[in-house]
């Protein structure tokens, strides 16, 4: 690009300056907007005006025969037209301004672009304008690999891959007791379907692999699992917008281990927990995120147990148990609750919203030796009450 320049003192400028003055922006400018083709860079809206329209000056980007025989592609004015039939073509007309020079002769000093209205289609480059308008700027820079969205396409875009990738083919199956030992820490089972049937897990239970995305259970399948550690967890939790999820997946502890461990994104989810007989305390489900609808049936008789333990963002989520279960504890340091009922109380929980709690022999939940995780009788709609047996 040429950049004329002064220093100290006067140069001489010339015509030449002058015309590079013009040449160097409109270099930019054509090249720039005349890649898209012919379109509408501003103005010409379109507006009735009785059986006719009218149509209101603007800039078209147009190509066509220019000055000394050469084909151009130029951004050109144009001035408006009224009272005019429909469809209206816009193409590149020019006309060369003359001036007598120092020479004595007459020579062009000026080639003036524009764009010119017909109503007859022509040939080669033209802007069409209908009652809706002309290609506009906008709609040339879109192509087949080149979109532009808002966020609400973007949002409702992003949810349809999200609702699609519920039901990506699975590539492992758990149909055995061997099969689901398999699926400890495997690296090539990403999206997990459980069979129909009651399968067990190994007394390790089962570390899932972070390639591990989704697992889904069929109607009617459950994991039991009577060892000390963890039925089904990952060593960290993963974020909440990683994609993971668990789908309908059943549990069922018969020893002192717990249910679901480090999970997010879990929906229709249940675990049952059976009769314990140890000092340990197991959770049916600890340090989860995003929970919905998962259930909780809890058997303990005289020894505690654990429903949701460090849980966040539970909606319509529900303990039961069966009328032994005074020692058990329904939920417990959990935020963000709404609508869910816990037969074994709601205690130290954070921002609980319509949900109903109770409990046998005593509570925790007006509690203050943790502000942070204190619930008071009524819970924003809710209640929390005692149960004396």
């Amino acid at each position: 690009m040429k950049r004329q320049t002064q220093v100290l003192g006067v140069r001489n400028w010339y015509g030449d300056a002058f015309v590079s003055l013009q040449e160097e922006p409109l270099k930019v400018i054509d090249g720039f907007f005349s890649q898209y083709g012919a379109f509408v860079l501003s103005g010409c809206e379109v507006k009735a005006n009785g059986s006719k329209y009218d149509i209101a000056p603007g800039l078209v980007v147009l190509e066509g025969p220019g000055a000394d025989n050469a084909t151009v592609k130029v951004v050109v004015p144009f001035a408006g037209i009224t009272a005019t039939a429909l469809p209206v073509y816009l193409t590149l007309g020019y006309e060369t301004e003359t001036d007598v020079y120092n020479d004595g002769n007459v020579k062009p000093i000026a080639h003036i672009y524009k764009a010119v209205a017909t109503t007859v289609k022509p040939a080669g480059s033209y802007v069409q304008i209908t009652r809706d308008g002309g290609v506009r700027f906008i709609d040339a820079i879109q192509d087949a690999t080149h979109r532009l969205i808002t966020d609400n396409e973007r949002t409702a875009w992003n949810k349809a891959i999200q609702d699609v990738a519920k039901y990506t083919p699975f590539d492992y199956v758990v149909d055995s007791n061997a099969t689901l030992a398999g699926l400890n820490n495997n690296p090539n089972a990403t999206c997990v379907l459980i069979k129909k049937g009651t399968w067990t897990a190994p007394s390790s239970g089962i570390l899932l692999h972070p390639n591990t995305k989704r697992i889904v259970g069929q109607p009617g399948s459950l994991v039991q699992y009577a060892g000390s550690d963890s039925c089904l967890k990952y060593s960290t939790i993963p974020s909440l917008e990683s994609g993971y999820s668990a789908h309908g997946v059943c549990v069922k502890t018969t020893g002192q281990g717990h249910g679901f461990v480090n999970m997010v994104n879990l929906e229709d989810c249940k675990c049952e927990g059976a009769d314990i007989y140890t000092p340990d305390d197991p959770y049916c489900f600890f340090n989860c995120k995003n929970l919905i609808r998962c259930s909780i049936f809890i058997h303990s008789k005289s020894h505690q147990a654990w429903g949701f333990m460090e849980c966040e963002n539970m909606l319509q989520c529900n303990v039961r148990s069966d009328e032994y279960s005074i020692d058990s504890i329904g939920i417990y340091h959990c935020r963000n609750l709404t609508q869910c009922i816990s037969d074994g109380g709601i205690h130290f929980s954070y921002n609980v919203f319509m949900c109903q709690g109770s409990r046998y022999e005593y509570s925790y939940f007006s509690s203050t030796d943790n502000e942070n995780y204190k619930c008071a009788d009524t819970m924003n709609g809710g209640w929390n009450k005692i149960i004396t047996a």
